[in-house]
């Protein structure tokens, strides 16, 4: 509309004085007008962005501090449980063996006081950790 105004202006000689900076007043209030509103929602905008921004983040530090996750394993969460060997071992040597903790599989160093050697795909029973080792017998000794 202010275009409209403005080209009228310049195309209309039979326009008075008066009539003529009346409408360039106008012209000039509009444009300054739209600047400003202009201005206004870019700042509006900028306001509810940062908001929103901040909002969201403070929502995701509650749900965190609300959840209890424990993913360090220690010795007592190993004890009890079955898996499998890896790396064969016997009595006089280690080996590796997997097992499932906590929803993940973790392979440890394993050792035995057992005569018999274990070869890979043997179910094992974690009876003990020792330093960094896993202490482990037959899981068909503990069925028997």
């Amino acid at each position: 509309m202010s275009n409209k105004l403005c080209q009228a202006n310049h195309t209309a000689s039979i326009l008075t004085a008066y009539q003529r900076s009346t409408i360039l007043h106008l012209c000039f209030y509009l444009h300054f007008d739209m600047k400003s509103s202009l201005l206004v929602i870019t700042l509006i905008a900028l306001a509810v962005g940062i908001l929103g921004g901040s909002l969201i983040v403070l929502l995701i530090q509650i749900r965190r501090r609300r959840q209890n996750v424990d993913s360090l394993i220690s010795a007592q969460n190993l004890m009890g449980l079955i898996g499998t060997v890896e790396i064969p071992f016997d009595r006089y040597s280690r080996g590796k063996v997997r097992v499932m903790v906590k929803g993940s599989i973790v392979e440890l160093s394993a050792i035995t006081d057992e005569e018999r050697a274990f070869a890979p795909g043997d179910r094992i029973f974690v009876t003990d950790v020792k330093g960094n080792r896993a202490l482990v017998v037959s899981a068909t000794t503990l069925e028997d």
